[in-house]
């Protein structure tokens, strides 16, 4: 089993480097950190030997590649480095969350922005833990499960190309696609879409959720579910804004 070792000074420098997706069980690992990168595959099992130094501790943690990206992707104002993305097993999310929790008191919002435009969503039962007050997310949440039907151009930059599609539907969630391409799930990507209308461009960090097949012909695809990771609160609001106004 490949090993990685990642050295950081406290636990919130790892979860601001590293911590990448809004489910909070996933890292993203620069592939320079990753001795065997070419080696490693999608679905591995690996080990991540995290020291805290402040902590004067080490933690064991163990999960599986969801993703490998073997070169940096450049498109305009954005910069994504190659690495591997490790979802942990249920026994190192557990670790994770007491070391946490051991912080919680120098934590004063463990859901705020950081830096490089990392985030962690947490859960409500996470957050009664931390006291963490989530007034300020009615917006968002609230406003979460609208889904309008639309069909808007949209072009997705994945492993290194630019495809060009149309939605099928869009909400503060996700968008669906309309195609017969089998698109990598686990993926992340790109979006970008504009509307003369709503005069703005949005270019937006997504993840492939799911191939949706035809509801007669199983082996036929006939869309894809993709999956908003924003970086910020405003980039959600934006959108909530688009969508209202489509709808």
């Amino acid at each position: 089993m490949t090993k990685i070792a990642i050295n950081v000074k406290t636990l919130e420098n790892f979860r601001e480097t590293f911590i990448s997706n809004t489910k909070n069980n996933e890292v993203s690992v620069p592939l320079k950190m990753v001795g065997s990168a070419a080696e490693i595959s999608t679905g591995d099992a690996v080990e991540l030997v995290l020291t805290v130094q402040d902590a004067q501790s080490t933690l064991d943690l163990s999960g599986i590649v969801k993703w490998k990206r073997m070169k940096d992707i450049n498109v305009p104002g954005r910069h994504i480095p190659a690495g591997i993305g490790i979802e942990f097993d249920e026994v190192s999310m557990e670790l994770l969350k007491h070391h946490f929790k051991e912080m919680s008191d120098e934590l004063s919002n463990i859901d705020e922005d950081m830096a490089g435009g990392n985030y962690i969503k947490v859960r409500s039962d996470i957050a009664e833990k931390y006291k963490i007050d989530f007034k300020k997310n009615d917006f968002s949440e609230k406003r979460a499960q609208p889904r309008i039907s639309v069909t808007i151009p949209v072009e997705i930059f994945i492993r290194n190309m630019t495809k060009k599609f149309k939605t099928l539907d869009i909400s503060l969630l996700g968008m669906c696609i309309a195609t017969d391409e089998v698109l990598p799930v686990g993926e992340e990507i790109l979006i970008i879409f504009s509307e003369s209308e709503f005069g703005k461009q949005f270019l937006l960090k997504g993840v492939i959720l799911r191939n949706i097949p035809d509801k007669v012909d199983k082996k036929k695809n006939v869309s894809v579910g993709i999956e908003f990771l924003f970086e910020d609160e405003r980039q959600k609001k934006e959108l909530m804004k688009f969508i209202i106004k489509k709808a």
